[in-house]
């Protein structure tokens, strides 16, 4: 049976590459493409798995806002987010397996290997390192074999860096070489994201974390190529250089739109009293308006802000096959 590694480089965008010389990578030429919209890790990872639009698999953006609860969710990372069908279910249903590597929403998929973070978050705001593992020992046998832990640390949050990448690397090149490697295995390097959201696109931190990944995708290709694997990788979006902040919610606030509650001196928001909320996710914001008559009004008032280039209505997101409940009323 043929097997194939796809994997996805976060923030690996052509232009960005080839401007800084890396024209090639494990000897295969850099192609330009053309991302899914809206250009965001979740929305073009389910788009991978499903071949479907945003409008059908609903992964409308990293996170979005539960009109039933009233609260906003960013990163959840159950399988069941995703709607459709799987591109490699016929493949399973002949007799192939299917890995997932650090891949988002992926807790809970129709796959037969399976490792992703999944932290125990304790009752008093502390927080435990684990992954969920599919066979439960796989994460360990990793460990052992790539011989130093994955840290959290290194994948979420201000430490965040081109290590967790590393780390992923090293685990899935021994995973391929193992007897019960997947005949698919899909795998996710997030490490050249960090810096470039950090620094900027031509900051030489983000030189270095291109480097750095363009090493780690060489060493997979290399491990591909020894265990009997096609490879292909792909970037999800580029990250381009941005001059200013857009705060489409304090624009709300100001114009009467968007509550909030003061405790302690501090103003929390209240999603219940609120007319419209935006939750913004990089260069697009959904926006949510539990009150139809103020959509006139905030449409006006978040068109008019410096920096939002467009606002979709449910008709203009039904043209970008984005229309989705949970795309919100309007996308900035």
């Amino acid at each position: 049976m043929k097997k194939l590694l796809v994997i996805q480089t976060a923030g690996l965008g052509h232009a960005f590459a080839t401007r800084h010389g890396v024209t090639h990578i494990a000897g295969l030429p850099l192609i330009p493409m053309r991302p899914v919209f809206p250009a965001l890790t979740c929305t073009a990872q389910a788009t991978l798995r499903t071949a479907l639009p945003p409008a059908g698999h609903g992964m409308t953006a990293n996170g979005f806002f539960d009109t039933t609860l009233r609260k906003p969710f960013f990163w959840e990372q159950s399988s069941a987010l995703v709607g459709g069908p799987r591109v490699w279910d016929a493949f399973r249903a002949r007799g192939g397996t299917v890995g997932l590597f650090f891949f988002q929403q992926s807790l809970g998929e129709n796959a037969d290997q399976l490792l992703s973070p999944a932290p125990i978050h304790t009752h008093g705001g502390g927080l435990i390192m684990a992954c969920a593992s599919a066979p439960a020992d796989l994460h360990a046998r990793l460990t052992r074999r790539v011989r130093r832990p994955f840290r959290l640390s290194r994948y979420w949050g201000p430490l965040a860096s081109a290590k967790s990448s590393e780390w992923i690397a090293d685990a899935v090149a021994v995973q391929l070489a193992a007897p019960d490697a997947p005949d698919l295995c899909l795998a996710y390097l997030p490490g050249l994201d960090y810096d470039l959201q950090r620094h900027g696109p031509d900051h030489p931190k983000s030189l270095k974390a291109l480097h750095a990944v363009r090493a780690e995708l060489e060493r997979l290709f290399a491990a591909a190529r020894a265990n009997g694997y096609e490879a292909v990788a792909f970037g999800d979006y580029a990250i381009t250089a941005a001059s200013r902040a857009v705060f489409p919610n304090r624009a709300l606030r100001d114009a009467g739109l968007f509550a909030v509650r003061t405790v302690r001196g501090m103003a929390y928001p209240d999603f219940h009293q609120s007319r419209a909320f935006a939750l913004a996710d990089h260069q697009v914001a959904l926006v949510n308006c539990p009150d139809p008559a103020a959509l006139p009004r905030v449409r006006d008032t978040l068109a008019a802000l410096d920096g939002v280039a467009r606002v979709l209505g449910k008709a203009e997101q039904a043209a970008l096959g984005v229309d989705h409940p949970r795309t919100g009323d309007l996308l900035l």
